[in-house]
């Protein structure tokens, strides 16, 4: 048989790859091996808890017609996923061997060492066995044996704080670091919560390759300030975080030249797709109680480094009216401890001081560094008072292991006595005019209004509008929504077939345009390989199975004996057949693909309402 010319790889679903027509004639010229194997494969045989390892079946030289869907065992601890089959051929001194495999993915749900057992099956006359295969699964942080040959951790998290050894409340910088190997994406590291601490915000810190032995690693940093609450040995961590592991799928080494036409992936899938959940080693902080020697009387608990500055205005005030002060605390260190004492002291006495008003301003959302300000009134209550008392601002400094009081002066003060209207004011009945006057205490608060005026009907009551009513029925009508919602959602979830069917019906009415589309075009190659597509989507999902495991046989297997129709069975062998001839035999003469394409349609329809 002449082989076809050659033409260009295509990349996208439905391209025609030269490279089939070329190993269909190099099975006929080269030979092939008649003996047929079966191996069990496990890649990597060491992983950590929350990873993943791909288990293959790989039949050497079977005949496809002759393979049956592998059942693999129960392994306790195990769960296995089928993610479809991949084919490869090899060429070594002049004898050529294809290969099949079924691809599982294994993901384990405790650590320990795991055997999978021989599998026996049967491929046409021959009865074949695999060897049992061992999975090791290690702790999370537990490292990889270096001498029994295993590889780095593709991924690992690292705790580190700024400090062993801190003071109550001091801030302790700590750091979480993502080291990997491979790309990874959907990166998300939880904030720390442990009890015995007030932590801040978590900032990116940004990244960077680092060397670990002969391992080149990249890392992702974020901070996150700790500040501990309570003497003692505190732990910290260990930190989690979620990501997604795209590891190279390893490459077998072969001497075949057309290796890479052979084994080309058109949908670019090269890599092994992980979710992991990292975690870190906890780490213990030492952290000493605040020493009592030298501590100041004001001392409220405030540790870090400040800076203090007050105003204080109008400064030239009547007897009973306010004065107002500002005081703005900035500086490094946990604020929530931080204020300031005013009103206490036999040097307020003469003033009524009210409680501040507080604001917090953060610089960023690790609590680093920012300002609090507290504003308040002091109201003078004798005219003999000449300034404003000094203010005091005490805080330990762990820098420097000791206090630190700041204190702004003393601020003068003119006090002028009542206004005349005050002093004037009628007496009292009963009173005596003779006794002197007392000082008048100004109002400090007046209602707006003495007394409340007649009571008027300004609209209708909402209880007679009908929108009112409307209203008040929309969240029972949301709840019953939601309700009947969440009710299709786990029927679909306990019917997964049932999903699938809705889902591919979905799909079919768009799915079947484009066939007609690439008819109207006249392009055979990409019309017969979406023909085929549909055939294998259709009979996937009435009989329940992969649609990649769909091929010609199912039509003796399975839907023969199931009762289909003869003529039913009949047009779809003889679409399979245009449809294969098409794709691995191109001629160059051109077909009726529009009459192809209603064929298809047509047959879709008889067997979407068959009842397998």
């Amino acid at each position: 048989m002449k082989p076809p010319a050659r033409q260009p790889v295509r990349c996208r679903r439905g391209g025609r790859v030269w490279g089939v027509a070329l190993l269909l004639g190099l099975v006929a010229g080269g030979g092939v091996g008649r003996a047929t194997s079966v191996s069990a494969q496990v890649e990597p045989a060491t992983i950590h808890l929350g990873e993943s390892a791909r288990f293959s079946l790989v039949f050497t030289s079977a005949p496809q017609s002759a393979l049956r869907f592998p059942k693999l065992p129960q392994v306790p601890g195990l769960r296995f996923r089928y993610e479809g089959q991949s084919s490869a051929m090899n060429i070594v001194n002049g004898r050529t061997s294809i290969s099949l495999s079924f691809n599982y993915r294994i993901v384990p749900e405790r650590k320990g060492e795991f055997t999978i057992p021989a599998i026996e099956l049967r491929v046409g006359a021959e009865h074949l066995r695999t060897r049992p295969v061992k999975l090791t699964v290690l702790d999370r942080d537990q490292a990889l044996p270096r001498q029994s040959g295993a590889q780095p951790r593709w991924a690992y998290l690292a705790l580190t704080p700024g400090k062993k050894e801190a003071f109550v409340g001091e801030r302790v910088p700590v750091e979480i670091s993502l080291y990997f190997r491979s790309n990874a994406r959907d990166y998300a590291p939880q904030p720390l919560r442990n009890p015995g601490f007030v932590f801040g915000g978590l900032e990116p810190l940004g990244q960077q390759q680092v060397r670990r032995g002969d391992v080149i690693y990249r890392v992702v940093r974020h901070q996150q300030n700790a500040f501990p609450s309570k003497a003692g040995e505190l732990t910290l961590g260990p930190a989690e975080a979620s990501l997604t592991l795209l590891i190279p799928k390893p490459r077998r080494r072969s001497n075949d030249p057309f290796a890479d036409v052979f084994n080309f992936d058109p949908f670019g899938l090269q890599a092994d797709v992980r979710p992991v959940q990292l975690r870190s080693q906890p780490v213990t902080l030492h952290v000493k109680p605040l020493p009592s020697e030298g501590r100041p009387a004001g001392f409220t608990g405030a540790v870090g480094q400040y800076e203090m500055s007050v105003t204080a205005s109008p400064t030239n005030v009547a007897v009973g009216e306010p004065v107002h002060l500002k005081i703005r605390i900035h500086g490094q260190g946990l604020l929530d401890n931080v204020s300031v004492p005013t009103g206490r002291g036999p040097e307020w006495e003469g003033f009524k001081v009210y409680p501040p008003r507080m604001q917090t301003d953060l610089t960023d959302r690790l609590r680093a560094l920012g300002t609090k300000i507290f504003e308040q009134d002091i109201v003078p209550q004798r005219p003999d008072l000449r300034e404003i008392p000094a203010l005091r601002f005490s805080f330990f400094d762990p820098e420097q292991g000791q206090y630190r009081t700041l204190t702004h002066p003393a601020q003068p003060l003119l006090v002028r006595p009542a206004s005349r209207a005050q002093a004037l004011a009628p007496l009292p009945a009963g009173a005596n005019p003779q006794a002197p006057p007392k000082p008048a205490v100004p109002r400090e608060l007046a209602p707006l209004k003495e007394r409340l005026g007649p009571p008027a009907l300004i609209r209708p009551p909402l209880l007679t509008r009908g929108w009112f009513w409307l209203l008040l029925l929309a969240p029972v009508g949301g709840c019953g929504a939601a309700w009947g919602w969440r009710r299709r959602v786990d029927h679909l979830a306990r019917n997964p077939r049932l999903a699938r069917r809705l889902a591919f019906g979905r799909v079919r009415r768009r799915l079947l345009g484009e066939l007609r589309e690439l008819a109207r075009k006249g392009d055979a190659t990409a019309f017969f390989a979406h023909a085929f597509r549909l055939l294998q989507e259709q009979l996937g999902e009435r009989l329940d199975l992969p649609a990649a495991a769909i091929t010609e046989a199912v039509i003796e297997e399975r839907l023969r004996p199931a009762g289909v129709p003869e003529a039913v069975l009949k047009d779809l062998h003889e679409l399979f057949q245009i449809c294969n001839q098409a794709r691995y035999a191109p001629v160059a003469e051109s077909k009726d693909l529009p009459g192809v394409a209603r064929r298809i349609e047509a047959v879709l329809n008889q067997v979407r309402h068959l009842d397998l």
